[in-house]
């Protein structure tokens, strides 16, 4: 919930510069609480969802009053949410900032208080040799994604049924940034009205792109031709709120234009689809990739794109159209943009609404295990483990183990020494690993620990080294050594089967 109130405060706050009017500016609003980009994030990486961040950062942006405070305040607490977030609201700070005469001071300062509240939190616990990771290039976004109602990953449902949707790279569903078909119908509206109103020629010469694909498309019924149109008209309002207030451009707005055409590359990468069709690719230099592969999922980068796309059609239309007027279009567009959107808003109400995984480790011994040990070790510790069938006795291979067994370490209060790491970091798994199997070769077990074994051939030497003492057996299908609990007179053995 605080995520939508934050959201929809944020985005009446940067609405509210340029039109005042609060009858419009809810509306507006509501495009923003409604962003299918924004929802999507409710069903996964939740901390991803918080848009709000960036949204005040861009209302910071566009404030006439430059406020350091504001901005260190806004950094810190992207860092202590999000690192994605992070790094975009240190990108428009950067740019805010260059128009002060006290620049370096300022960036150098809002660095280093950022730098300590990821270190507080717990980012470098692992170092920073791991921070990049493989994967740019193909957590991209596509050309298409501000007009892309979906992608077929963990299977989404598409956020219009209206829109045709067209092939994309697996893996850019990171860098889904769809603007909504809402936004898709205000746009349109305001781009041929200022086409058929204004007097000059300039507005109907940004049409001439669009008729002509258009055209084409109810031609050849074409899905790809579709997209690009509906991406025209985006273009070309952007380019006519551009051409508007043309006289208030300053260095600052030329700064931010540079900056989000950076972002938009960046967010595509070097592997540039538009649809499915490959536009282009190019290497990048064995450093430039190691850099850029800290933020491998470029995808996210469109997110600013997205918003201030949004934020162009609300106001081209408020500032071309009379209120009453206005008002009807911007509700026609909401409740075509809601009721379009009904079967994707019912898969994210769906997994809202479920009960939770299936429950496989039943057995009341993880009770036992529960008031006896402090901890948890995987044997060996690794990056999001789990069982396959590469041993007779590893049968609970379907759910994810790393997942259950930390369910379990909440309940019991369990130290876990693996889980799902944002980046795999190698060099503290190999180094826990050199003690984790001296330990496995003498049988000697710390006492305060329960053992969860993933790997084939060091099961087959534990279930050789351990002493009598230790309790050795597969337990709901997951191999286990419990030391200490091999004579144990009072534990419930059901699910147990022993390996001794």
């Amino acid at each position: 919930m605080s995520l939508f109130v934050m959201q929809a405060v944020s985005a009446w706050k940067l609405l509210s510069i340029w039109v005042k009017d609060r009858e419009l500016l809810s509306l507006g609003t509501c495009f923003f609480v409604l962003s299918p980009a924004f929802l999507d994030r409710m069903t996964y990486h939740f901390a991803l969802g918080a848009h709000w961040i960036l949204l005040f950062g861009l209302f910071l942006y566009f404030q006439n009053q430059y406020s350091f405070t504001k901005w260190l305040t806004l950094g810190v607490i992207a860092t202590l949410v999000q690192p994605y977030l992070a790094m975009m609201t240190a990108g428009i700070f950067v740019v805010a900032t260059l128009k002060s005469n006290q620049k370096f001071r300022l960036i150098f300062a809002y660095f280093v208080a950022c730098l300590f509240a990821a270190w507080q939190s717990g980012y470098f616990v692992f170092g920073i040799s791991d921070a990049g990771s493989a994967g740019f290039g193909t957590y991209s976004a596509n050309v298409f994604t501000l007009v892309d109602p979906g992608f077929p990953d963990f299977n989404r449902l598409p956020w219009s049924s209206f829109i045709p949707n067209v092939g994309e790279l697996s893996g850019q569903y990171e860098g889904f940034a769809f603007v909504g078909v809402g936004v898709l119908v205000v746009a349109f509206v305001a781009l041929f009205w200022n086409a058929f109103t204004e007097e000059g020629t300039i507005g109907k010469w940004v049409l001439v792109p669009a008729l002509l694909t258009i055209a084409n498309s109810l031609i050849s019924h074409d899905a790809f031709s579709a997209q690009m149109f509906l991406l025209e008209i985006l273009v070309g309002t952007v380019f006519i709120v551009a051409y508007r207030n043309r006289k208030d451009f300053s260095k600052s707005l030329i700064s931010l234009v540079v900056f989000l055409l950076a972002t938009a590359i960046f967010s595509v990468s070097n592997i540039v689809f538009i649809g499915d069709r490959l536009l282009t690719t190019y290497d990048l230099p064995a450093f430039a990739l190691q850099v850029v592969s800290v933020a491998r999922s470029s995808g996210r980068f469109m997110w600013f794109t997205m918003y201030l796309v949004i934020a162009c059609a609300f106001y081209l239309v408020c500032k071309l159209i009379g209120k009453k007027i206005a008002i009807l279009v911007l509700l026609s567009a909401l409740f075509f943009q809601f009721n379009d959107s009904m079967n994707a808003y019912g898969f994210s109400k769906e997994l809202f609404s479920r009960n939770g995984p299936e429950v496989s480790l039943i057995s009341p011994l993880w009770n036992e295990f529960g008031s006896t040990f402090n901890e948890v070790d995987f044997v060996p510790t690794a990056h999001k483990p789990r069982l396959f069938d590469a041993n007779p006795d590893f049968t609970n291979t379907e759910g994810w183990l790393w997942r259950d067994i930390s369910v379990l370490g909440q309940k019991y209060r369990w130290n876990v020494n693996s889980f799902y790491f944002g980046r795999s970091p190698e060099a503290a798994l190999h180094d826990e690993n050199l003690n984790i199997l001296e330990r496995v070769k003498f049988g000697n077990y710390d006492r305060h620990v329960l053992y969860v074994f993933i790997d084939n051939e060091q099961w087959e030497l534990a279930k050789q080294t351990a002493k009598p003492e230790d309790l050795v057996g597969v337990l709901d299908g997951v191999p286990v050594i419990a030391p200490g609990l091999g004579n144990c007179s009072e534990c419930t053995f059901e699910g147990f089967e022993n390996r001794k």
